[in-house]
């Protein structure tokens, strides 16, 4: 298929579907590395950012896996079922 083509299709999805937003959805909390550059996170927090590079809780943030779940959680109960 043709990326023009797929993109006109894809174009219409906000049309036909309802838009969610669920706070479930936002984006990983990082805690202390929270908008700092990875510099200067390694510099300046670097237990905070070992935590975060490894997929762990750093610093008050969540854990990667604890965003999966969030996030799974979310689309299980409000759009699979």
């Amino acid at each position: 298929m043709s990326m023009l083509i797929k993109g006109k299709k894809t174009s219409w999805l906000p049309q036909i579907a309802s838009v969610v937003f669920d706070p479930a959805l936002r984006e990983r909390h990082i805690g202390d590395v929270q908008g700092l550059t990875f510099q200067d996170a390694a510099k300046e927090r670097p237990e905070a950012y070992k935590a975060f590079m490894t997929h762990k809780r750093s610093g008050g943030g969540e854990s990667l896996d604890q965003l999966s779940e969030r996030c799974v959680s979310c689309l299980y109960n409000n759009i699979i079922t």
